[in-house]
């Protein structure tokens, strides 16, 4: 069954000239893109739009608003799956990816290296529908993605997009030098810039590094293809990982790697349908299930809090964890000190050290 995103209102903005200010120190943007930034079209079509709570976060702890992100894979391991398994959470009030609740953006989907019609029948196999700002379609290809590509988005979508999916990223980088540290490096600050101003958050697809099989870079942040800037001037990066060697049996991990928050793992597989869902395998599940508690306890119970067993064990439940695994996690994280045991059928979140000085310092 084919769902559409609920339809958002078109918004307009009265544009508002900031002093240009470098996101990271050390990096000399190009004078002639951040002169573009302030262009009567440009401000038409994108006004600066300050950010209300540049803490806030699309997904709890991913996704911060207003930055440059990205999701890593080697071809056909499901990047695209996974985008448009967040545009499903993003377009609902009440949205949820992988055990973190969402708040609801308005998408955009650029298509980098592909033509519309290649990506709606990715579309049709995950049932979801909306318009493809294709570069190949409108022979923008190789077009400058801040001054060419972005101005003509709001008409295109008919509203202002905040939550922008890219596809084919990487050849956008400036002369295709993505293995070039200061082109990099000089080109993500100049887009975080932009996103910062302009209220806007780009998921970018990139490829993952080639390895041979055993070997990978032990930081996982590294995984992308490219120079180490590519996981150095963006923030949250997502790595879909399919088995290693010739045989793909559907497995995927899904690493989370925030810059700002706890890295995790989890375990997905490919179900008839060609969508991704949380595997069933005993590791993967294992892995999984662990993911979706460790997050339960995150979203639901502030640090001190005491609470009830019977509160987290009904969200557990309602993700489909079992009893005896529930257990089996509960008491493991009582062990660790990550949760206090007061007595029996209450537990308490522990003040984290750091939180705890903080709090004392202001007293």
């Amino acid at each position: 069954m084919i769902t559409t995103s609920p339809v958002v209102p078109t918004l307009t903005y009265e544009a508002e000239v900031h002093p240009s200010a470098d996101p990271r120190p050390g990096i000399k943007i190009d004078p002639e893109v951040l002169k573009s930034l302030n262009t009567k079209e440009m401000a038409m079509e994108l006004p600066d739009m300050p950010l209300e709570n540049p803490e806030e976060s699309y997904f709890e702890g991913l996704f911060p608003k207003g930055q440059v992100h990205l999701i890593g894979g080697p071809s056909g391991a499901g990047k695209t799956t996974v985008a448009f398994q967040i545009y499903k959470a993003l377009s609902n009030i009440d949205g949820e990816w992988l055990g973190r609740k969402t708040v609801p953006a308005a998408w955009a989907y650029i298509s980098g290296d592909r033509a519309s019609n290649s990506v709606r029948i990715t579309q049709r196999r995950l049932g979801v529908d909306f318009k493809v700002f294709s570069l190949v379609d409108l022979g923008m290809v190789g077009e400058d993605l801040i001054t060419a590509v972005m101005p003509r988005l709001t008409k295109f979508y008919g509203y202002r997009p905040n939550f922008i999916y890219i596809d084919g990223f990487t050849g956008m980088c400036p002369q295709a030098k993505i293995n070039d540290y200061g082109t990099v490096s000089k080109w993500l600050a100049t887009l975080q810039m932009f996103c910062q101003r302009k209220n806007i958050t780009i998921l970018g697809a990139v490829h993952a590094t080639k390895t041979k099989e055993g070997e990978r870079y032990t930081n996982p942040r590294q995984r992308v293809a490219g120079s180490v800037a590519w996981a150095g001037y963006s923030e949250t990066i997502v790595v879909v990982e399919p088995p290693e060697g010739d045989k793909d049996d559907g497995h995927r991990k899904i690493l989370l790697l925030p810059r700002n928050s706890v890295s995790d793992t989890v375990g997905m597989e490919f179900n008839q349908a060609g969508d991704l869902q949380v595997s069933t395998s005993s590791n993967d599940a294992k892995g999984a299930e662990q993911f979706v508690l460790g997050n339960i306890v995150a979203q639901e119970i502030k640090p001190g809090e005491e609470f009830y067993y019977l509160r987290i064990w009904t969200k557990a439940k309602e993700k489909g964890v079992n009893r005896r695994t529930f257990d089996r996690w509960l008491a493991k994280e009582v062990e660790n000190g990550v949760l206090v045991r007061v007595k029996k059928g209450i537990y308490r979140k522990p003040i984290p050290v750091i939180l705890k000085e903080k709090e004392e310092g202001t007293k």
